[in-house]
């Protein structure tokens, strides 16, 4: 882990010490961020969600495409010591109202395509105080790359082995019956050295395809995660 046990520094800063800050980290199609991009993103993105306050231990929720922003929407979460909880794009109103109140999230971080989804349920999820959106377009969201470039980062909050870090949404959930299982900074780092380098023996050279999306467990390992 690193010194503050924070699972999103974890996973950027040993790639960083290990000389990965040039390299692809990501790619979306015709798009790629290196690891420097990527831990910029986070930090900055992390500093802007504490000023909006925020707290340590809090649900933000994550409707987005499988994107480079995406990406770094989960990650900036954990950096700011708060619990990311994605969900399917597939959502419907009905849907999200529900992940909204059983997860008590207080902020969401959409995309275009779902920002009209997530302000049809705002007057029935009133502990929702913040929106961010990638090209918001409506009066009640906020600029996620406005958002971002005008943050300073800032150094992750220090978080604990158990700390939850994720919420992900299990795929027996129905309406009425949600299930969320929690994923802590020791069961992700179990899974990355037993699975990733024990079983799969990933490298630093080794490319990873993901068809899976990163609102399942399968899709967030195999897509960022791992």
């Amino acid at each position: 882990m690193s010194s503050v046990g924070n699972l999103a520094a974890w996973l950027l800063e040993g790639a960083l010490a290990n000389g990965a800050g040039p390299r692809c980290a990501l790619r979306e199609g015709d798009r790629a961020w290196t690891f420097d991009e990527l831990a910029t993103t986070v930090a900055k993105l992390s500093a802007a969600l504490r000023g909006m306050r925020l707290g340590r231990g809090e649900r933000v929720l994550i409707l987005m495409r499988d994107t480079l922003e995406a990406s770094a929407a989960i990650l900036g979460v954990i950096h700011a010591g708060a619990v990311a909880v994605p969900v399917s794009e597939l959502s419907t109103p009905d849907d999200l109202r529900e992940y909204v109140l059983h997860a008590g999230a207080v902020i969401a971080i959409v995309d275009g395509a779902h920002e009209q989804v997530v302000d049809a349920v705002r007057a029935a999820t009133p502990d929702l105080r913040e929106v961010i959106c990638v090209g918001a377009k409506l009066a009640g969201s906020q600029d996620f790359r406005a958002v971002v470039g005008a943050a300073t980062p800032q150094p992750p909050i220090a978080m604990g082995p158990s700390d939850v870090s994720l919420l992900i949404y299990s795929a027996g959930s129905g309406p009425g019956e949600l299930r969320a299982v929690p994923h802590s900074q020791r069961t992700i780092s179990a899974v990355h050295d037993s699975y990733a380098r024990g079983l799969l023996q990933l490298t630093a050279e080794d490319r990873m395809l993901s068809v899976a999306r990163l609102s399942t467990a399968y899709g967030l390992g195999a897509g960022l995660m791992l």
